[in-house]
């Protein structure tokens, strides 16, 4: 009995244990862009350390923009699954695709709103994967909030 009793115990504590470790990581708590959402063969990643809302979009060859607004597209299986709207330090949001079709992706950024009176903006990175591979990097400095105002950030070819 008093053997059951110490091995309940011991699983006890290793449940503790991690679920405290669970309630300490977030799902995008990390500084490496590589490690945030799902992956595909073709991925972008925003990160920015600053508050505010800060908006990816990819237009798709076909012309389908993926963002906030439309987060998915079934028939290419592009998804934002990453979509944040307060910034702050290592914030991210992530679009990807496990089978992208074959064509050019427009890749975009918008400002679209200061969070807690930060109007000042600041850099934005970028991160292109193709086939789990860092294909390039970009940095945008953003300056002036403005959700009418999608910025241009590179156009990548997909095989």
């Amino acid at each position: 009995m008093k053997a059951l009793k110490v091995t309940l115990a011991s699983i006890f504590l290793v449940l503790v244990v991690l679920l405290l470790i669970n309630r300490c990581k977030g799902p995008q708590d990390t500084d490496r862009p590589e490690d945030i959402g799902h992956d595909g063969r073709f991925k972008v990643a925003l990160r920015w350390d600053f508050p505010g809302d800060v908006d990816l979009h990819v237009v798709e060859p076909s012309g389908n923009r993926i963002c906030f607004q439309s987060p998915r597209n079934s028939f290419t299986g592009g998804e934002l699954d990453i979509d944040n709207q307060q910034g702050g330090p290592a914030t991210f949001e992530h679009i990807y695709w496990e089978n992208p079709p074959a064509g050019d992706y427009q890749i975009q950024l918008c400002y679209y709103a200061p969070v807690g009176g930060h109007l000042t903006g600041g850099d934005c990175k970028v991160y292109v994967y193709v086939d789990n591979q860092l294909k390039n990097e970009f940095t945008v400095k953003l300056v002036r909030p403005s959700a009418a105002t999608v910025i241009p950030v590179t156009t990548v070819h997909i095989d």
